[in-house]
């Protein structure tokens, strides 16, 4: 069954099994730790840090901490419930989901990891070997160190800060939903689709192997001088004056530019759609 904890200082629990964690009120330090699957069923509080390892991870309850460490060593970490914390490392042989309200987060996963916050969270080194990234904040997202990805990268929030330039890359999607984003050096294996409500500019070169979409909406604008490699089409959906640099050839898709279009190559500059300006 449950273990349920009324109140005490520091707790240290080992099961041979699965083990449940029901309401738990915890004034000190958590270590929890199971053979099979660790369970948070009920409400779990506790004032300074908690560690939590699994073969599976199943959050149904609430957890809260200072500093969390997750570590699903078979599995994966799943389940609907909230997790509260300053910061959490969470590690999983598989896959990643979380419910999250923390001011940073570190993640590793051989799978997928999707996360949301209903604030503001900075992401440390975040890793997924074989999966998908997707992260979704309601309030700012910083990328403050190494992002990778085994396949794609989906970042959602009003203001993305981009503070550290990413790992390895399929394809990318950020979608700043409140402001312009800035583009830190990126390489993109794949596509590159960036939409901002605000301009788009670069601090670092952009090395994009496959196409990149832009849509800074019609008033703002695109200024893309770095010394960039675009690889594919760049396609341009809104965006008023638009400033493009390739160290290569440049071929740009189906385009509509409210103002002026300026384009520096070291190659051809060619166009496979309609470009009205």
């Amino acid at each position: 069954g449950e273990v349920v904890i009324t109140s005490a200082d520091d707790v240290t629990l080992n099961d041979a099994g699965n083990l449940a964690l029901g309401n738990a009120a915890i004034t000190g330090n958590l270590s929890a730790t199971a053979a099979a699957n660790l369970t948070v069923a009920g409400d779990v509080n506790v004032a300074l840090d908690a560690s939590l390892t699994g073969a599976d991870i199943i959050l149904a309850g609430t957890l809260t901490a200072a500093d969390l460490t997750l570590n699903a060593t078979a599995g994966s970490i799943s389940g609907s419930g909230l997790v509260t914390a300053d910061s959490v490392d969470a590690t999983a042989a598989t896959s990643i989901g979380l419910n999250l309200a923390a001011n940073s987060l570190a993640a590793s996963a051989d799978g997928d990891i999707v996360v949301s916050d209903p604030d503001s969270l900075t992401l440390e080194t975040v890793a997924s070997v074989n999966g998908s990234v997707s992260v979704t904040t309601a309030g700012n997202l910083t990328v403050n160190a190494s992002l990778s990805a085994g396949s794609d990268v989906d970042l959602t929030a009003p203001v993305i800060q981009l503070d550290a330039s990413t790992g390895a890359l399929n394809d990318m999607v950020l979608n700043a939903t409140a402001s312009g984003i800035v583009l830190q050096s990126l390489t993109v294996g794949g596509n590159l689709s960036v939409t901002a409500a605000g301009p788009i500019t670069d601090s670092g070169a952009l090395n994009i192997a496959g196409s990149t979409t832009l849509a800074a909406g019609s008033a703002s604008d695109i200024t893309l001088d770095a010394a960039n490699d675009f690889g594919g089409a760049v396609l341009i959906t809104t965006a008023n004056d638009v400033v493009l640099n390739d160290t290569g050839a440049i071929e740009l898709g189906v385009s509509t530019i409210s103002g002026n279009l300026a384009i520096t190559a070291n190659g051809a500059i060619t166009n496979s759609g309609n470009v009205t300006t």
